[in-house]
């Protein structure tokens, strides 16, 4: 599991406790820095585009300075941009991307995921490494399930 997989589990599933739990102190120490950044991704989860006086706020509320919280967002912010601009696609979508196709990966993608955007992301991503990425996909899970797939 990558770390915006992680955090993105950790801010919208887990309380705080419950993430210390699941992933063990010293791996959510590695990932995220330890309790500040879950708690300014639990704020953000809770708190979907606050205004900056709203969040500096809650930030001298749980005794941190607005300004250390706002660099763990910037942080969080930057792993988010470097996940959309890298990958196989580079942040472009392809010029002759096939929208069932592209439909299909979407559908696929979001059992990994509940945003639409980081599962559109992906789905360009394997559309770059093939145009039938989610045909193909579909046949190779048939053949392993016996007939039965997901998309």
């Amino acid at each position: 599991m990558n770390l915006l997989e992680e955090l993105r589990k950790i801010a919208e599933s887990n309380p705080l406790e419950e993430a210390e739990a699941e992933l063990g102190e010293d791996l959510k120490t590695h990932i995220v820095g330890g309790d500040v950044p879950l708690k300014i991704l639990k704020f953000f989860h809770d708190n979907p585009n606050p205004s900056d006086d709203e969040f500096h706020a809650w930030a001298e509320k749980n005794d941190m300075e607005p300004d250390d919280a706002e660099e763990i967002a910037y942080k969080f912010v930057t792993e988010f941009a470097n996940f959309i601009f890298g990958g196989k696609s580079k942040g472009r979508a392809p010029a002759n991307i096939d929208a069932d196709q592209f439909s299909k990966g979407i559908e696929v993608e979001l059992e990994h995921t509940p945003s639409r955007v980081v599962a559109a992301k992906i789905a360009i991503d394997h559309l770059i490494e093939s145009p039938i990425y989610y045909d193909a996909l579909a046949k190779m899970e048939a053949s392993l399930t016996g007939g039965a797939t997901t998309t």
